[in-house]
């Protein structure tokens, strides 16, 4: 039977349903920190009574729990019973059974007390019986809604990138007076630590010892009732288009076929289409890796483009290609080339069609932009240097009445060239452990120069590694430093891979300094400092001796504003960063100046 929901005190919702005789509906809606409130179930002269009462002392650890109590005069005492709470379905698992207690005997009845739980809005709890001489049967059910205190209006968004790019969570909440602690996981969730971010946003760089991270954040209101929000986790996406569509220009009613190739865990594809030069695109039916469209009137110019996304959500746009009807047709396409410093580079290619004529493009971003060289004839050549190592090359050519056809695209290449296949990566451990960075290229008679930056790559110094591997004890003093390679061929052909960072785990690290400040007088100086470590507390020191002495300011924000004044100008501020462990770190120094 069913019986109406009665409100009692205003935070939390339950409903019962009952299929047995044990008990029967009624319900309560209490604070389950700050309030009691009892239920009382009856049914054929049957009385039982449900109390639920705040645990502090769990409460401390579960915020929201709750214990409740459940006394059956219905139930023979000396029997063995099981009482069940069961989230979602009447069948036990290990995945929904919420508690389970024996029974015990007060005044002539079962009692059960069950241990301190957390319910969740939204969701329908199960009270099942089982008994010694009896099947498992359920004899009540209750859902469970939220009403008022903290309620959670958006949660925060799993993010997955690229690495080195910038992790942003968000929640959103209502209630009064709320604050926010953010939390984060590295353990799948199995222990949290607060992160020093208090407000509703959460953004961390995204590096490889991040991969997997979890976070959460806890709202608590002025009356000191909090909620947590849902999970959301950071991963590294190595999502990349490797193969971008090309364009076509075919007869009418031809087959146009647009292909791209990525990779990625999880690969998913959606073709989009644009009629008017890009401005706005359609998603397509396509969801594959090739398109195909017969080519219409209609379709003359159509651009057409993929997004590619991976199982973590990231996602990538391919270049557009596009689709024309063309009296030209390409009947050979230039071809790589590959030579020696200073030979010549020669590229060939072959249409028909009425009046053509012919430009050729170059790139030097591998095929993202493209632009018109001198050359205006069938044939181009160049000389190969090593800044036009891998130039990327294309011809387009246009007959009499416009049409116009695009070559595929050649590259130029020096034989016996630098090219580093994997790049070294972020590392972050604790203090004395050992940081490894690897660095792999082809090329023939390689040599391997390893450097080291302490300014975050404003200047570098040789290292006394030759190698493809770099290893150094992660100290202190090495806490941010950079590392990079220098690979040299037999030719004297260099290259550099990208930078390396070493990082102290759960370090104090400035990320963003403070830049100098030129103004009017009277106009506002401001200074900004950004840094990552866990309860960080500022100070802000000047100094009007360029920098023989320094002062504390009053300001301990981590934004530094001030009124730039005749007696401030040429006056030097830098910041004091410290965090909850006392280890400190100091901001470079920027300068304040009239002009």
């Amino acid at each position: 039977m069913k019986k109406n929901i009665l409100r009692i005190l205003g935070v939390l919702l339950f409903a019962v349903v009952l299929t047995t005789v044990c008990f029967a509906a009624s319900a309560g809606v209490y604070n389950l920190q700050t309030e009691k409130a009892s239920v009382t179930l009856s049914v054929e002269g049957i009385t039982a009574e449900t109390t639920t009462v705040a645990d502090k002392t769990y409460d401390d650890f579960y915020p929201g729990a709750n214990k409740v109590e459940v006394a059956c005069t219905d139930l023979t005492v000396g029997d063995e019973y099981v009482l069940l709470v069961l989230e979602g379905s009447t069948t036990p698992s290990d995945e929904n059974i919420v508690y389970i207690d024996q029974k015990t005997a007060v005044n002539d009845a079962v009692q059960f007390t069950a241990y301190p739980m957390r319910l969740e809005d939204g969701k329908t709890y199960y009270l099942m019986l089982s008994g010694t001489n009896s099947a498992l049967e359920q004899i009540g059910s209750f859902a469970y809604v939220q009403q008022g205190g903290v309620v959670i209006t958006t949660q925060p968004d799993d993010y997955s990138g690229a690495a080195d790019s910038v992790a942003t969570f968000r929640v959103a909440a209502e209630g009064e007076g709320l604050k926010y602690q953010w939390q984060i996981s590295d353990d799948n969730g199995a222990t949290w630590s607060n992160s020093s971010v208090k407000s509703a946003v959460y953004t961390t760089k995204l590096t490889a010892a991040r991969d997997g991270r979890m976070v959460r954040c806890v709202v608590t209101d002025e009356s000191g009732f909090s909620v947590t929000s849902e999970t959301a986790v950071m991963r590294v996406s190595t999502l990349k288009i490797t193969t971008q569509p090309k364009d076509y220009a075919g007869k009418t009613n031809s087959t146009a076929t647009f292909t791209v190739a990525a990779e990625g865990e999880g690969l998913k594809y959606q073709w989009q289409i644009s009629d008017d030069n890009g401005a706005s695109w359609t998603n397509s039916s396509v969801k594959a890796a090739k398109y195909s469209a017969k080519l219409t009137a209609a379709k003359d110019g159509r651009m057409v483009r993929c997004v590619v996304t991976d199982q973590y959500g990231a996602s990538v746009i391919s270049q557009a290609a596009v689709m024309r009807i063309s009296g030209v047709t390409i009947t050979t396409q230039p071809k790589d080339y590959n030579g020696k410093v200073n030979s010549t580079a020669s590229f060939n290619v072959a249409a028909e069609g009425e009046g053509l004529t012919y430009q050729w493009q170059i790139s030097d971003d591998q095929g993202k932009t493209w632009t018109n060289s001198s050359v205006k004839a069938a044939v181009y050549t160049t000389k190969l240097s090593a800044a036009r190592d891998g130039r990327m090359v294309r011809c387009i050519v246009t007959d009499q009445d416009g049409n116009t056809a695009t070559s595929s695209t050649a590259v130029m290449r020096i034989t016996g060239g630098v090219t580093i296949t994997t790049q070294p990566k972020d590392y972050e451990g604790k203090v004395s452990t050992t940081a490894t960075f690897t660095v792999a290229a082809e090329g023939t008679g390689l040599t391997y120069q390893w450097q080291v930056s302490d300014d975050q790559g404003k200047t570098w110094t040789n290292s006394s590694v030759k190698s493809a591997k770099y290893s150094t004890r992660l100290t202190a003093d090495k806490n941010g430093r950079m590392v990079r390679c220098v690979v040299t061929d037999q030719n004297g052909t260099k290259v550099t891979s990208s930078a390396a960072t070493m990082r102290i785990t759960g370090s104090l690290l400035i990320t963003t300094q403070p830049k100098n400040y030129t103004g009017k007088v009277n106009s506002t100086a401001s200074f900004n400092v950004v840094a990552e470590g866990v309860d960080l507390t500022y100070q802000w020191q000047i100094s009007d001796d360029q920098g023989k002495t320094w002062t504390n300011s009053s300001v301990k924000a981590a934004v530094y504003t001030t009124k730039l004044t005749a007696a401030r100008d040429g006056r030097m501020v830098r910041c004091v960063v410290t965090d909850q462990s006392g280890s400190t770190v100091t901001s470079q120094t920027a300068v304040m100046s009239i002009g």
